[in-house]
Parts: C-alpha cells; structure tokens; sequence
C-alpha cells in the first residue's frame, strides 16, 4: 500500500521506473519463497506394488538382505556362504512360481471372459 501511495505521488520518469523496479524485486523475492515450498510439499510417486509379491517374497528378501549383510562382514565363513546361496535359490524360486502363478490366473481369467458371450447378460 505505501508502494501505492508513493507511485501516485511520483513527479518523474525515474521515480516511477525506480518504484517499478522496487515492485518486481519484491514479487520476485517472494515468487523464490512460494516455488522452494512448493518444491518441498511435491510428494513423490510411490511404485505400484506387484500382486504376486506376497509375505513369503518379502520374509524371504529380508533374510536375503540380512545374509549378505553378514557375508560382506565376514567374507571367508563358508557356512554364510552356503546360507546365501541357500536363500538366494530359494528366493528366487519362490518369485518364479508366484509369477508365473499369477500370469496364469490372469490368462484363465482372461480366457473365461472371451468364452462368455458378450450379450449374456442383456435379455
């Protein structure tokens, strides 16, 4: 309001150009304030989980993460060595079949809604 008053009470080009700039510097100053919060409140995109990755894939990582944790801090134990290839193949085994279990359910489901008729339901 006070930029206001003195713009009417301005005489010159230079005041005005002055009050001007004086405008802008504040409009500016606190355009940076507004897009550093805005910046700070952006959430960020979650990855969609997958359906067939259920609690015995993630027990399963867990104990996977925990070994080679041990195994980067004891390298030369053969019996962590042998648990990591244990768990390694058992993980991975597990997520082959419950994908593949999961494509499946979805290509019978699939396969059932092409054999229904599609009129089936309007009589």
């Amino acid at each position: 309001m006070n930029l206001h008053n003195q713009l009417g009470k301005a005489q010159s080009t230079a005041q005005i150009d002055n009050y001007a700039k004086e405008l802008t510097d504040m409009l500016f100053d606190s355009s940076i304030k507004f897009l550093k919060l805005a910046k700070l409140r952006r959430k960020l995109k979650k990855p969609k989980k997958k359906t067939w990755f259920n609690l015995d894939c993630v027990n399963l990582k867990k104990r996977l993460k925990n070994l080679a944790k041990l195994f980067e801090a004891n390298p030369k134990d053969p019996y962590i060595r042998g648990q990591l290839s244990n768990v390694k193949n058992e993980y991975k085994k597990t997520m082959r079949l419950n994908r593949s279990k999961f494509e499946t359910s979805n290509i019978e489901k699939l396969q059932i809604m092409a054999d229904k008729p599609k009129n089936s339901g309007i009589l």
